[in-house]
């Protein structure tokens, strides 16, 4: 009676240590209902980063930017405060991020173009638009200076948010720290599942 007891209070307690890791590692979509759950996703390089001591997090309805890739200053009136959602384009990931901060967005969203997720690395030896350009190795003016979280996510993932925005609010949550977690990998992409699939973008 004891043995099973005390198996049933590990199971128990194997149960609650797994529900509050998943409630907290992730990235979460918190309404609408249909898609509520919990989604694979991969933070950038750069950006506002975790530490040992903080971790990174953010949360906020989402806004699908005007223009759409965000190559070009952001017009939408309704973007300070909440998280910009960008399609993967023609210009660097640095510079979409640097445009959504210059609009006060408090974090990004980038949609890659196809199911790969990949670890966006700074710009190295192209200008913001990715033709190559010796002079540009590792700093452009958007690298040093983004200081809001930025992920990827996969573009059905980018589409089943888009498919829901247009008739209802969507809200995102999403925490970084630097342990590993299912569904996201170490900062530089070592030993994981992305280390071939670094992208210095577009």
């Amino acid at each position: 009676s004891n043995v099973a007891m005390g198996g049933s209070v590990l199971h128990l307690a194997g149960l609650l240590l797994g529900l509050s890791c998943q409630s907290v590692q992730g990235f979460h979509v918190e309404t609408p209902r249909e898609i509520m759950g919990t989604y694979p996703h991969q933070a950038a390089v750069f950006g506002l980063q975790p530490t040992l001591d903080y971790a990174v997090e953010a949360t906020g309805d989402i806004i699908l930017v005007e223009p759409r890739d965000g190559c070009m200053p952001i017009t939408n009136a309704n973007i300070s405060g909440n998280i910009a959602l960008i399609d993967q384009g023609s210009c660097v990931f640095e510079r979409k991020a640097f445009m959504a901060q210059e609009v006060n967005a408090s974090a990004v969203v980038i949609i890659f173009n196809d199911e790969q997720l990949k670890l966006m690395m700074p710009a190295e030896n192209v200008d913001v638009w990715g033709v190559p350009d010796p002079g540009h190795p590792i700093v452009n003016p958007y690298f040093a200076n983004v200081f809001i979280p930025v992920i990827g996510i996969t573009k059905s993932m980018g589409d089943m948010l888009k498919d829901h925005l247009w008739y209802k609010t969507v809200r995102l949550n999403w925490i970084e720290d630097q342990y590993a977690t299912a569904n996201d990998f170490d900062l530089e992409g070592n030993n994981s599942p992305l280390s071939a699939q670094k992208t210095k973008g577009p």
